[in-house]
C-alpha cells in the first residue's frame, strides 16, 4: 500500500491601519493511504500557518491538531481563532450547532450589558403579504426586546406551533412555528435564556434546520443593525477583559477622526476590528503550483518540522507531493 502527501495551501494578503501589508499562508497538510483499488484512507491532518511581515519576519506556526478528512479548513482554527480571523476580513460561517452557542453568547452579553437602541427592535414586523405572496429575502434574524408572541396573523402569516419551549445549548430555550406561503414551507423560531427572558432572538427561514449560517446572506430588519451586534460579541469572546462595547455611532465617530486626520483615541483591547482595511469580497482563484516557485520552496522547506511530529510517515519511499494553491484577497 502506497500513501501520498496532499498539501494544500491558501494564501491572502492584509493591510492593516499602519499601512503594512502582511501575508498569511494557511498550509493544510494530509496523508492519504493510497489502497489498490483507488480507494483513499485518511492518515492524518495538520496546518501549518505562515505570517510575513515587517513585524513578523517570516515564520511557520504548526498545529498538530488532527482533523477528518471531510473537515472544512476553517474548522482546523479555535473558536476564537475563527472570530479573529471574522474580525479581519468580515466573512463567518456558523454550523447549526455553532449558530447556537454564539446566539447564546449574544443573549448573554445584552442581559448583561445596555445594547444600543439600533441592535433591537420592540415592534412585531409585518413580513409578509399573504395578498401579493410576496416573499421577503430569507433568512431574517433580529434581536426583539420582550417576549415575542405574535397573535392570529400579525406578522402577515397564521403559523401553527410545533411543540413547546425546547432546550438547546447550555442555557438556552426555544420555541418553532411553521407555516406556508406560496407553497413554500416556512419556519419562525425564537430563542432566549432560561433565567433571563427579556431578550428573544427571533429568525425566519426556509429548509432544513440544520443549515450553516453564513453573515453574508443573513437578512435582518431595516433601520436595525445586526452586523454591529455581531462584531461586539465576537470582539467579547475574543478579549473578554479587555472589550469595550464600541457602536455603530462609536465607528462613525472614529471614522470622521481618521478622514480629519486627527489622531484615533486608544481603544483598551488587543484587537480593533476597526482599525482594519475596509471588507470587501472574497476572491478565491486555483493556481498552478509551477506559477508560484517561490512560494512551493519556501512550503517544502518548511515541511521538515513534519519530522518532529510524525516520524514514522516521513520514513516512508513510496509517496507523492500534491499542492494545491489557493489565494484569498480581501
Amino acid at each position: 500500500m502506497k500513501r501520498a502527501l496532499k498539501l494544500d495551501i491558501y494564501l491572502w494578503e492584509h493591510v492593516n491601519y499602519r499601512g503594512e501589508k502582511i501575508v498569511f499562508a494557511d498550509c493544510s497538510l494530509h496523508c492519504l493511504d493510497l489502497c489498490p483499488w483507488g480507494r483513499q484512507n485518511h492518515h492524518s491532518s495538520y496546518m501549518y500557518r505562515y505570517v510575513g511581515g515587517p513585524r513578523n519576519g517570516n515564520a511557520w506556526k504548526l498545529s498538530t491538531r488532527g482533523c477528518a478528512e471531510d473537515t472544512p479548513f476553517e474548522k482546523m482554527l479555535s473558536t476564537q481563532e475563527q472570530y479573529r480571523s471574522f474580525l479581519i476580513t468580515g466573512h463567518m460561517r456558523w454550523e447549526s450547532r455553532e449558530w447556537t452557542e454564539f446566539t447564546e453568547h449574544i443573549l448573554r452579553w445584552v442581559s448583561t450589558h445596555s445594547p444600543p437602541e439600533d441592535a433591537y427592535t420592540t415592534e412585531r414586523p409585518i413580513l409578509f403579504d399573504k395578498s401579493s405572496g410576496r416573499m421577503p429575502p430569507l433568512p431574517i434574524c433580529f434581536l426583539y426586546k420582550g417576549k415575542y408572541i405574535p397573535s392570529s396573523d400579525t406578522d402577515g402569516l397564521f403559523w401553527k406551533p410545533s411543540r413547546g419551549q425546547v432546550v438547546v445549548g447550555d442555557h438556552l430555550l426555544r420555541r418553532y412555528h411553521y407555516a406556508t406561503l406560496e407553497d413554500v414551507k416556512l419556519r419562525r423560531q425564537v430563542s432566549y435564556l432560561k433565567d433571563n427572558s427579556q431578550y428573544c432572538m427571533v429568525e425566519y427561514s426556509t429548509g432544513p434546520t440544520r443549515l450553516p449560517v453564513c453573515l453574508s446572506t443573513l437578512q435582518t430588519l431595516p433601520d436595525r443593525d445586526l452586523t454591529s451586534l455581531i462584531v461586539t460579541v465576537a470582539r467579547y469572546l475574543c478579549d473578554p477583559q479587555g472589550c469595550s462595547a464600541i457602536t455603530r455611532k462609536g465607528a462613525r465617530e472614529r471614522m470622521y477622526l481618521a478622514t480629519s486626520g486627527r489622531k484615533l483615541p486608544k481603544i483598551e483591547t488587543e484587537f480593533d476590528p476597526f482599525n482594519q482595511p475596509p471588507q470587501m469580497p472574497t476572491v478565491a482563484v486555483r493556481l498552478n503550483g509551477q506559477m508560484y516557485p517561490d512560494v512551493m520552496r519556501s512550503c517544502s522547506a518548511t515541511l521538515d518540522v513534519k519530522k518532529e511530529v510524525d516520524e514514522e510517515l516521513w520514513q516512508m519511499t513510496n509517496f507523492n507531493l500534491d499542492a494545491d494553491i489557493w489565494t484569498r484577497r480581501y
